[in-house]
């Protein structure tokens, strides 16, 4: 399956989960979210990189977290 395709089918099973009455509202929020994100993406487009670095370490510790010293 094309990634396109697969992204489409991904949203509407999101969808179709988001109906049920028993979905938590935390759950809720974070399916709207994951459908808002996946919607605003463009065909050919890769997933944002914002705050990859922090997270990999890429900014000079080896956790991706600012050191202190006592």
């Amino acid at each position: 399956m094309a990634p396109e395709e697969e992204r489409t089918r991904l949203i509407g099973e999101l969808a179709t989960l988001l109906r049920e009455d028993s979905m938590p509202d935390g759950a809720r929020a974070a399916g709207l979210t994951l459908i808002g994100w996946l919607g605003r993406r463009m065909p050919g487009e890769g997933p944002s990189q914002a705050g990859v670095a922090e997270m990999t370490g890429h900014n000079g510790s080896s956790n991706g977290l600012a050191r202190t010293r006592s």
